[in-house]
C-alpha cells in the first residue's frame, strides 16, 4: 500500500512539473483545477474563498491545530468539501478550544436498530456562514 501511495505522489509532482505547476507552502498547488474531489476518499478539501476557490489544501484523518494547520490558513477558511462517512469537526480557537462545529460528509441516522443514509448534506459546504468564515483555527477529521 505505501509503495502505491509513493507512486502516486511521484506521479503527481512529475505531472503538476511537466505543467510548471508546483507544491506551496502548506502542501496547497498553485492550480485548484489539477485538484478534484472524490466523494468517496478520505481526503477534505479546505479552500481560502467561498464556492470552492482559491487555494486548496487537502487533509486527511487527524486532529490539526494551528500550528499544523499552518499560519496562513488560520482563520482563512471559507468553503469545505467533506467526503461520505467522515466529520470535520472545527473550532474557533487554536487546540480544539472555544466554540466548535460538525460538518458532516452523508449523515448516518439511526432510525430504531437500522441505519440509513440521509443525502441532503453532501459534505459540500460551499459557503460558511458569517460566524464561522475565516475563523476556523482548529479541527479534527474522523472517520463516522
Amino acid at each position: 500500500m505505501k509503495k502505491i501511495i509513493v507512486l502516486i505522489s511521484v506521479l503527481f509532482a512529475l505531472q503538476l512539473q511537466a505543467q510548471n505547476k508546483t507544491i506551496l507552502p502548506g502542501g496547497c498547488v498553485s492550480n485548484k483545477n489539477l485538484l478534484v474531489f472524490n466523494p468517496n476518499s478520505d481526503k477534505i478539501f479546505l479552500y481560502k474563498e467561498a464556492n470552492f476557490k482559491g487555494e486548496v489544501k487537502i487533509l486527511s484523518i487527524g486532529n490539526y491545530t494551528q500550528t499544523q494547520l499552518g499560519e496562513s490558513w488560520n482563520n482563512c477558511i471559507s468553503s469545505i468539501k467533506v467526503p461520505n462517512g467522515y466529520v470535520m469537526e472545527v473550532y474557533l480557537e487554536d487546540r480544539f478550544l472555544g466554540t466548535s462545529m460538525a460538518l458532516y460528509g452523508t449523515k448516518t441516522l439511526n432510525i430504531g436498530s437500522k441505519k440509513s443514509e440521509e443525502h441532503l448534506w453532501v459534505g459540500d459546504y460551499k459557503e460558511l456562514d458569517h460566524f464561522w468564515d475565516d475563523k476556523i483555527s482548529s479541527l479534527k477529521i474522523i472517520k463516522q
